[in-house]
Formats: C-alpha cells, structure tokens, sequence
C-alpha cells in the first residue's frame, strides 16, 4: 500500500514531490508484484499509453490479466474491451472479451463504463458471434442505470435514443434531459444535440424554446471541443465525428446568416467548412469544392 501511494503522489506531484511519471510508474510496478489490485492496473495503463515508460502493449496486457485474476473489475474491462475491439494490436476475441465485460458489470459495485459497454455490445448487434443472447429490454436498464450514474456516453445515449426513437418512444423532455446532463460535462455529441433542439424548439410546451443563437453557439461548443476518446468502448471516433458535424453547423449557419449577425463573413464560414472538411466531413467537402 505504501508504494502505491508513493507512486499516486509522484503521478500527481503531490504531498511535496515533484510530479515524476517515470517514478510513478516504476513504484506501480512494485506494488504490482505485492499483488496490489489498484497498482496493477496503472502499471497497464502506464504501458499502454506510455507513460513514464516505453509503450509495450503486450506487457500492457499482461497487468491488464494479471489485475482481472485478482478480480478487478477496471482490469476486466480494460481487458474486454481491448479483446472486443482489437485495440493495443491485438486479435479480436469476441467470446472472451464478452465475458470479461459482463464480470466488470455484474460485480457488487458495477462500473458504469463497464455497463455501458455490455448494454452498446447488445444494442449493436456485436455480442452476436458470442454465446451472449442480446436482450434490448435489460441493455437499455443498465444503460439507464449508467446514465444515472452520471456515466457520459450513457447519457448521450440515451438522449439519442428519445429524441430518434429507436429502441424506446420518442420523448423530446428526455432526450433534451440526457444531452443537458452530457452537455455539463464537457460532451461535443451532447452539445451537437442540444443545437439541434434549439433550432426546432422542444414539442413540449415550457421545456425548451427555440433559439437559433442558442443553436449556433452550442453547435460552436461542439466544434471546438477536444478530439479525445471520452469512452474506452467507443474510442476516438464518435467524438471527432461530433466535431466535424459541429465544424459544418457552425459554417452553415455563418453563410446563412442563422442565429449570427448579419454582417458575418464568408471567410469565417469557409474557414469552418475547411476544418470539418479536414475532418473528413463529406458535405463540407462537397461545399468547400463549391467555393
């Protein structure tokens, strides 16, 4: 335990050290050998994402196991996730990786990324080649279960499903619900959303008034967002595709003169076109060939 805290506090500079990633990672690794459930999994992560040690995914994976043997559900996922998806290079294994999900999501204290993961495998259609028989009623009660955990992806989720109807009736109050709640953390999907709501106005009267300038300015919160994975399942993917969506909005709505001033130039708008389009937008591809 101790030489977990003592590599917390070289990975956070704290408690009067110098923040030292290289020794952070290296007392990760002893605690490790103590069997210390916590330090085994940093010590993966440090490998994985090369932190204050040289990237090696097989040793990487070889703590995420060792971690999952000890019955640590964050390893257990990891290790599902990495199998489910064939991320860190690896060969997917789709049956093992089922279940090391459904052991994160089943334990007394269930993570709510792990939960998410299992509902999305079911919802998606991935856990068919498994022995997983895909059941949307429980899927959508542990993804409501996340959400309520504050899980984000869930939220999103969620909130996507109520305002398209799939999976569950339409329901313009929750799905504006879910993306607000996503939205406050940080969400580029969830602000992407919530623009959408804005342009068209809540179906409920008192819920959500149109706004095309709260449109365009969510829609802008979206395109400057971050380009990071902000779920493990999910990756990177459907973060830069909000983005990019966000990119040509905002564009969009600066040649159209919506919800912005009258006066705005068509050389801001091209130069939103031109960064969805290097985001592989395809209508802003399209436009920016037009201009």
């Amino acid at each position: 335990e101790a030489q977990f805290l003592l590599a917390s506090c070289y990975g956070a500079g704290a408690l009067g050290l110098d923040k030292d990633p290289a020794k952070a990672c290296a007392w990760y690794i002893q605690a490790s050998k103590q069997y210390h459930r916590e330090a085994t999994y940093r010590a993966g992560i440090c490998y994985e994402m090369g932190i204050g040690i040289r990237q090696d995914f097989d040793r990487a994976i070889a703590y995420y196991q060792k971690g999952a043997k000890l019955s640590y559900a964050p390893c257990m996922y990891k290790l599902g996730v990495i199998q489910l998806k064939g991320y860190c290079k690896q060969a997917k294994q789709p049956r093992q990786a089922i279940c090391w999900i459904q052991r994160a999501a089943d334990k007394a204290h269930p993570l709510p990324y792990a939960m998410h993961a299992l509902a999305m495998v079911q919802l998606t259609g991935e856990c068919d080649p498994t022995s997983l028989i895909p059941d949307p009623s429980y899927a959508l009660q542990i993804l409501r279960r996340a959400a309520k955990m504050g899980y984000e992806a869930s939220q999103c989720k969620l909130a996507e499903f109520y305002e398209t109807g799939q999976w569950v009736e339409p329901d313009d109050t929750k799905s504006i619900f879910w993306y607000t709640n996503a939205a406050k953390q940080g969400s580029p999907e969830a602000a992407l959303g919530l623009s959408g709501w804005y342009l068209t106005g809540s179906n409920t009267p008192g819920v959500l008034v149109k706004s095309e300038r709260e449109s365009y300015l969510w829609a802008k919160r979206a395109a400057t967002a971050t380009i990071e994975a902000r779920d493990y399942y999910a990756g990177e993917t459907p973060v830069q595709l909000a983005v990019a969506n966000g990119c040509y909005v905002v564009a969009h709505y600066l040649e159209k003169g919506i919800g912005v001033a009258k006066d705005t130039s068509m050389e801001e708008a091209t130069q939103w076109y031109h960064k969805a389009a290097q985001l592989g937008h395809q209508l802003a591809i399209s436009r920016m060939k037009e201009l």
